[in-house]
């Protein structure tokens, strides 16, 4: 019996060596798109937590290793997979160099097959790249059902799914030659979508919502300072950002005499009157800021003139909002400075610290204790990470919600009209509608980003749409 056996956390070192061994040995006959950075230690780490890394051993070392997890990352690809209760996805299947050549691939193959048929595993669905026709021969060569061609992050696939219960899943024993690094591999992902344990006998099973929330608690217990903590740092560098108060324009009176809504005199005595005469109304726009928890105000007189007089005069105009908006920088430059400062600090670190917040949970969640540095271990990710964020706020509409304040404001200063008004305000509440949706649908990117760091930005923002 060529059956595998769980690895354990004694094994990762000798597991990443054979990677690296089998993946050189592979990418010099082009048959293998694994690199140092792919498989990496954290792959091997979390297979191992999650209970996903079987290997077979000979003489006493690890001759090859596979990982069999939930198959959600195949879920999306628009393949044909037959539905069944209880699926895996085989990946990572990596033989030993020594060993190649021997006919042991095909043979460790089945004995995995074996394994998964024991523990009422209904269906394996793996991938091969296209460019690996070693691993083409034998997986061909096993009479495995071949469904839809696949793209992902640039690679083209071939799918393979074996029914292990309805006796598909039969070989005709014929040996082949192989040269294997990634043969079946999940084109660089490990989505693991749980954090639950198996017994040896026991195959991997879609968590229900009820068992997901049970797993939060548990994993939490004890540590919700902790994660208090790091929510209150990451809500904090959040909301170090500068915010824009509503504009008003508005009258008021110089000299603080209270002056009636009919004090002004006739229209036909505004020519009469001088500019001078009686309390002066002064014609303003209000501002205000804020940062954080520190609000500044200004106002800005654009005109002046005797409140006798009943002519309005007309404004303000936009030289008047740009005039008012230029003061208000020159009266408080250091708050402007620092809100600046903080502001651009805060959305290029906002990002990545998002990315790295899956890092706590994934801590908490393994039964370690969740730290700030884990908050903060992702910000050589920041480039791409800020480009996620500026992908999805163009793809979720929140850019154009951000202006709408500014909107609400020109109304307020008359600077557009009522008839307008309302096509836009119609036209904002179906985008906030579209932006509610879109944000659903592209939630899952940080957590792809983070479980894969190479995977491309739009790759990861697909993903996250086919599966959410």
């Amino acid at each position: 019996m060529n059956r595998p056996e769980r690895a354990t956390r004694e094994d990762a070192a000798e597991i990443l060596a054979l990677y690296r061994a089998a993946a050189k040995a592979a990418n010099q006959s082009g048959h293998s798109h694994w690199d140092e950075d792919y498989p990496n230690r954290e792959t091997i780490r979390d297979d191992l937590e999650n209970g996903y890394l079987y290997v077979w051993r000979e003489d006493g070392r690890i001759a090859a290793a596979i990982t069999y997890m939930h198959p959600y990352d195949l879920d999306g690809l628009g393949i044909s997979w037959t539905p069944v209760e209880r699926a895996v996805e085989a990946c990572r299947f990596c033989l030993s160099p020594s060993q190649q050549g021997k006919g042991r691939a095909k043979a460790y193959f089945l004995g995995g097959m074996e394994l998964l048929r024991a523990q009422g595993v209904e269906a394996m669905r793996y991938l091969c790249a296209c460019e690996n026709i070693a691993a083409y021969g034998i997986y061909t060569g096993l009479g495995h059902r071949q469904l839809e061609d696949t793209k992902l992050h640039g690679v083209a696939f071939h799918s393979f799914e074996a029914l292990l219960q309805s006796g598909t899943a039969q070989t005709d024993g014929e040996d082949a030659d192989e040269d294997l690094a990634g043969g079946a591999e999940d084109a660089d992902e490990d989505f693991a979508g749980g954090a639950e344990d198996a017994d040896a006998n026991d195959a991997p099973r879609r968590p229900t919502a009820r068992q997901l929330r049970a797993a939060g608690r548990e994993a939490l217990r004890g540590k919700w300072l902790r994660m208090a903590l790091i929510c209150l740092v990451l809500a904090l560098l959040y909301n170090a950002r500068l915010g824009v108060g509503d504009m008003a324009a508005g009258m008021r009176v110089s000299d603080g005499v209270p002056v009636a809504a009919d004090a002004a005199l006739p229209e036909e005595y505004d020519d009469f009157i001088s500019a001078a005469d009686g309390p002066q109304a002064e014609y303003c726009i209000d501002l205000s800021a804020d940062l954080g928890p520190l609000t500044r105000a200004h106002t800005s007189v654009w005109a002046r003139q005797s409140a006798l007089i009943s002519h309005v005069p007309d404004g303000p105009t936009a030289s008047h909002l740009l005039e008012a908006w230029t003061g208000f920088f020159r009266a408080e430059p250091a708050f402007w400075l620092a809100g600046l400062a903080l502001t651009l600090v805060s959305v290029l670190l906002i990002p990545a610290l998002q990315i790295g917040q899956y890092e706590t949970l994934h801590a908490a969640f393994s039964g370690k204790k969740p730290t700030l540095r884990q908050l903060f271990s992702r910000l050589r990710q920041w480039p791409r990470a800020l480009w996620l964020g500026v992908c999805t706020a163009f793809l979720t509409g929140e850019w154009l919600i951000a202006l709408w304040p500014l909107l609400a404001s020109m109304r307020d200063l008359g600077l557009l009209s009522g008839g307008v008004m309302l096509a836009l305000s119609i036209a904002m509440l179906a985008l906030i509608f579209y932006n509610a949706v879109a944000r659903l649908r592209y939630a899952m990117a940080p957590y792809l980003l983070w479980k894969e760091p190479r995977l491309r930005i739009f790759e990861a923002l697909r993903l996250s749409r086919e599966r959410m």
